[in-house]
């Protein structure tokens, strides 16, 4: 086996002290612009790569902020994962990813593995995990959960106003003309999920246009195409579909072009997230923009900040929604 290069080695290369080596590798502002030099003239014929792992042991800290998303099947979460690194990057840190793929026991080991590795800090889209687990975990480690709207009090959040977005939503959708207004998404009965303050937020909208009555809430339970079909064959032309999401709403799409109507024209849609792909001139889906960089930004901004007393007050950053209207939701 081939022997790594140490400090010492650096060291006797470049004729200098190994202390001096770990200053320069510390980035110290006290060593001189000479000495400096020689030192990484030594590490870069020696091929000295530093050891981060041991020097975060010493500094408490790697620069390095983990993500945990539970899947990339939802672009949202990948667009997600993108914005966070670029937001890391700008801060002169980098980023460690692991989908969960929904198991919550990989999801454990996962965070688990962050903890191994001692992140600076860990956001989580979404999470399965307990909150007395989560609790347990955010005397570790900064711990920020994306898209959720509750937390145990040492984790921070950063979330849209999801009930007050799917009410705009619905409303959105009366104003157009739209006469049976559906909510069309999952329920998980995880605390602080997205699912209960979005069906929340479409029975507030209903009760308030006086159609209380009228609410109708179908839950997806593993196919969404199968509830997009019965979404049209139950109410038909002239329906209103609030969709969980943006992916959730591009299957109810296609399902309305099986069906030979046309979005817009006969079946409104919403969804939520702003997505990329909604935006394509063949998707052209109105949706709630949750402002996907922002949450990047302050989420790291939350990691770093609770990163200097992991005893803070939690900090609760909402994001205000947009409704971005599109085609799918042309005037009838």
């Amino acid at each position: 086996m081939v022997r790594a290069v140490t400090q010492a080695d650096v060291a006797r290369e470049a004729g200098v002290s190994r202390q001096l080596v770990s200053l320069v590798v510390q980035n110290d502002k006290h060593v001189s612009k000479e000495r400096r030099a020689a030192v990484l003239e030594a590490m870069e014929r020696l091929g000295y790569r530093p050891n981060w792992a041991a020097q975060s042991l010493a500094s408490k800290s790697t620069g390095n902020f983990g993500l945990l998303v539970p899947s990339f099947a939802n672009p949202f979460y990948g667009e997600f994962a993108e914005s966070f690194t670029n937001a890391v990057r700008r801060r002169g840190f980098t980023t460690s990813l692991a989908v969960s793929l929904e198991d919550e026991e990989f999801e454990n080991k996962s965070i688990e593995r962050f903890l191994e590795l001692r992140v600076s800090g860990l956001a989580m889209i979404s999470p399965k995990i307990e909150h007395t687990s989560l609790e347990r975990i955010a005397q570790l480690m900064p711990v920020c959960l994306v898209s959720n709207n509750a937390a145990p009090s040492n984790c921070d959040l950063v979330h849209t106003k999801d009930f007050e977005a799917v009410k705009l939503a619905t409303k959105y959708l009366a104003s157009k003309g739209y006469e049976n207004l559906v909510y069309l998404g999952q329920f998980r009965s995880i605390p602080g999920d997205t699912t209960h303050e979005r069906i929340r937020g479409y029975k507030a909208a209903m009760a308030e246009l006086g159609e209380e009555q009228r609410t109708t809430v179908i839950l997806i339970d593993e196919s969404v195409s199968e509830a997009a079909r019965q979404v049209i064959e139950e109410f038909g032309p002239g329906t209103g579909v609030i969709a969980h999401n943006d992916l959730v709403a591009m299957e109810l799409l296609m399902a309305v072009h099986d069906a030979d109507y046309t979005p817009g024209k006969d079946i409104g849609i919403t969804g939520f997230d702003n997505t990329r792909i909604s935006a394509m001139p063949t998707i052209s889906l109105s949706t709630i923009d949750q402002q996907l960089d922002l949450m990047a930004e302050k989420t790291i901004d939350l990691l770093i900040s609770r990163g200097n007393n992991l005893r803070a007050a939690q900090q609760d950053v909402v994001i205000e929604p947009r409704l971005i209207e599109r085609s799918s939701t042309i005037v009838r």
